[in-house]
């Protein structure tokens, strides 16, 4: 099973629109990056930077295509 790493730096301005950018990243990656097309989210890790927050996201191979299709 293959897995993906994908870091960035966000401004934090408040929960809620940090929570947005998340979506609207992953959205992103899983258009432009091929390899992400059989993939699921799987976690995702967040510490504080200087001027944000520091964030990686994980994604691995989906188990299950019939429950990531109905999830959408």
């Amino acid at each position: 099973m293959e897995a993906y790493v994908y870091y960035t730096h966000l401004a934090y301005s408040s929960a809620e629109q940090v929570l947005e950018t998340l979506r609207g990243t992953v959205k992103e990656l899983k258009a432009s990056r091929p390899e992400l097309a059989s993939c699921e989210l799987a976690d995702v890790g967040m510490t504080n930077g200087k001027h944000g927050i520091d964030i990686a996201l994980y994604f691995k191979e989906s188990t299950n295509k019939q429950k990531r299709n109905n999830s959408i």
